[in-house]
């Protein structure tokens, strides 16, 4: 199974599968242990019991990721296939989610350029300005001075992405340190 990271296209589809393998196999592990202990000592009063329910815990964490990743769904291939010609020219990403204090958002494609952060918002169209402000403070608190907007009209994000391509990168090292927090902080 080829290796996919954050701002990848199908980096949800991939790590939906390796998250789920992995849960059923640290499940599997616990009963495996479980099964051996009972059978061996025909009591459940055994070690193999007690390393049975504390392999439980990494299998529940395991879980817990699984239920976030399935929430969510990425970058739509509709979405990706009208922003992937614009986003040559970005340091850019598809599909992140943002966890701010009231709500979670689900951004399906993001761009980085002179210290605009630019996103095509998904899931609450009406409330840009709480993303907006978060993304402002989390890259203001890392060092980063920069203008954040969100689009809940892909036509209207298409268009400020070409309007911002004319303009030359001034800063290459600081786009892709701003793009590598952007990722830090999203799911």
């Amino acid at each position: 199974m080829k290796k996919y990271y954050k701002g990848e296209f199908a980096y949800y589809e991939w790590k939906k599968k390796r998250i789920t393998i992995q849960t059923i196999l640290l499940f599997a592990l616990s009963l495996g242990l479980y099964l051996v202990g009972f059978v061996t000592s025909g009591s459940n009063k055994n070690l193999l019991t007690i390393v049975a329910v504390l392999g439980l815990l990494p299998a529940s964490n395991s879980l817990v990721s699984a239920v976030m990743y399935y929430r969510y769904h990425g970058c739509s291939k509709d979405d990706h296939d009208a922003m992937e010609g614009v986003f040559a020219d970005f340091v850019s990403g598809y599909g992140f989610v943002f966890t701010t204090y009231k709500k979670n958002y689900e951004v399906s494609g993001l761009i980085v350029k002179n210290g605009y952060v630019y996103g095509l918002l998904k899931n609450h169209p009406e409330e840009t300005g709480d993303i907006e402000e978060h993304i402002n403070s989390i890259a203001k608190q890392n060092g980063h001075n920069v203008v954040c907007g969100m689009f809940t009209d892909r036509d209207g994000f298409l268009k400020r992405l070409k309007e911002l391509s004319e303009k030359e990168t001034e800063d290459s090292k600081k786009d892709e340190a701003v793009f590598r927090l952007m990722t830090e902080i999203s799911l």
